[in-house]
This record gives structure tokens, sequence and C-alpha cells, in this order.
């Protein structure tokens, strides 16, 4: 099965957290801190790690900065008993793959687990992988504009061969099954409100559909697109009022689109419209969208509209 890694400075919860994941078949490297299993946090090197917030040697923040700042697009799962708003929003900046509440049950454990493997499935099929290689060189590209706009050409012939190959190829996870296009903006809505608070997730609207459409895909990972969209717009902690609408308008596509009232502040680390492409919030939902076969522009959350097109499942 899988490779999970588990941090936590409480050993009776470390061991029981250890058996329900165990039991499932997954291999599992257990330890009160970093160092016992640091070698493991490599790009590759492991599936899910899921660590506790607040240990006694490296919190888990400044772990999932160093999973972070080392290329690993793996999910990592925060436990915490209550968070503060700060450390909320670091998490969501550098792209926490979720929380899970102490004390932690064997279903939300196992339920956030399964979730993450699926994100897992997507970002490692061949397709997905072709397109944050050639991501990452875009972004340490050197030379004059010239030499970086051929290479963002390059870029975008690339990503599209690697959409339509994914899509011919059904490379996605879960794509024969489908769901209701309603059902996933209705999902990405209350997962808002699970990730934000009730409070602030009401400055998210869900505009009525008059129709609905089948979109070919994972339910819960095309929700996870539209939140982790939210977060790198909305840098972490929300801001201006937004509203998530679908649209039909292209045929054999479904679009979800956010748009905030007025363009949004830049989130840390965005430079310019070419900033917006490396917030760890869009590149997430870049990587799920390509993995479905979709289209998703980062650099046009700049001027404060998301529009995420996923291909509608044949009728």
């Amino acid at each position: 099965m899988a490779r999970i890694v588990l941090i936590d400075d409480e050993t009776r919860l470390l061991r029981t957290l250890e058996k329900f994941l165990a039991a499932e078949g997954h291999t599992v490297h257990a330890a009160s801190g970093l160092a016992p299993v640091d070698g493991l946090l490599q790009p590759g090197g492991f599936d899910v790690l899921v660590t506790d917030l607040i240990l006694q040697s490296t919190p888990g923040i400044e772990i999932l900065r160093r999973v972070r700042a080392r290329g690993c697009d793996e999910p990592v799962i925060l436990m915490t008993g209550e968070p503060s708003a700060e450390t909320a929003a670091e998490a969501l900046r550098l792209w926490a793959f979720d929380y899970l509440s102490k004390p932690v049950t064997k279903v939300a454990l196992l339920t956030v687990v399964a979730r993450a493997l699926r994100y897992v499935d997507l970002i490692r099929n061949p397709f997905a992988l072709l397109l944050r290689h050639v991501e990452r060189h875009a972004m340490r590209a050197d030379g004059d504009a010239a030499d970086r706009a051929a290479l963002a050409a390059r870029v975008d012939d690339v990503a599209g061969m690697a959409r339509r190959l994914a899509a011919s190829n059904d490379a996605c996870a879960g794509a024969r099954a489908g769901c209701s296009a309603q059902a996933v903006a209705a999902r990405a809505l209350a997962r808002a409100r699970a990730v934000f608070g009730a409070g602030d997730a009401a400055r998210l609207t869900l505009v009525p559909a008059a129709r609905d459409a089948t979109v070919a895909g994972d339910p819960e990972l095309l929700a996870d697109a539209l939140v982790h969209a939210l977060r790198g717009m909305w840098d972490g902690q929300p801001q201006a009022p937004a509203r998530l609408a679908l649209d039909f308008a292209t045929p054999g596509w479904v679009a979800f689109t956010i748009e905030f009232e007025g363009a949004p502040a830049a989130p840390s680390g965005a430079e310019g419209v070419e900033g917006w492409a490396r917030v760890p919030g869009l590149c997430a939902t870049q990587r799920i969208v390509a993995a479905h076969g979709g289209r998703f522009d980062p650099a046009a959350a700049a001027a404060g509209r998301c529009r995420i097109e996923l291909p509608a499942a044949p009728a």
C-alpha cells in the first residue's frame, strides 16, 4: 500500500494512529520527532506525511516548510488542537493538505489519508509529472525576456499535450465514474467552511446554477482544487468576497469560476502576473486540474478571476 510518515511526541497517540494505518496495509514510519524520519522526507521518498503541529523538537509548521523547500509535492496533514490564525495562514500558504483536530478518531484519520492518496495517484501519473517538470524549469529559467517567452511558449505546448494525453488515455483516477458539477461546487463550499471557518467562508457565495452536467473525475479532489484556488488567491486569509459559479458555455466543457470583488492582494512571494503561477495553492489547483485533463491558468488570478475548465463526461 502506501508509505506514510507519522510524527507525534505523544507516545500513546503515536502508537494508536500507527496501528490504525498499519491495519489498512500501509507501511508506517512512526517517530516522536523529525530526526529519525528526516531522510525519508524527500521527493518520492514517502506518500503522505501526518505530523503534529506542536512538537517539543521541530514544530510541525517548520517540518512542512522544509518538505516544501525540498520540492516535495506529497500531501502533508497537520494534527492540532487549535491552531493560531497566524499558524493556520502560514500552513495554507505552504499548502498543508488538511488539518486533523485532536483527539484524532480512526474514521477521520483514514478518511483524510485515503483522500490524500487519491491526490498522490493523480500527481504521479506520467502526464502530471511531465507538466510539473516543465513548470519547475520555467520557474528557474534565467536569461532575457525573449528566452523566457520562448520557454513559456514551450511550456504551454507541452502542458497542452499532457492534458490531451491525460484526457484521451483516461489517466485520471476515477475519471470513468464522473460526478455532478453542482455537487463538486457544493463540496467545495462545505470544505471552505471547514478550512477557513464558517464566518470567513461566508465571504464565498455559491451562485445557483440553472442546469447541471457530469464532469469526469474524483469529486473530492475537484472540490480540493477549488479550495486550493481560494487559498492561493486569499493568501491563507479570506479577504475580498468571492462568488463561485458554473459555466456551460463551451461545448464539451464545464467551467468553475471564482470571481472576487476587485483584484485580490498579491500573495506572499508573488511578483507581477507571472508570480501568481508560483503560489502554492494555485500550483496545487493546476496539478489536480491537469491530471483530470482540464485547463487552468493561475496567472489570470491577478485580475481577480479564477477559471477552472474540466471535460464534461459523455452523456
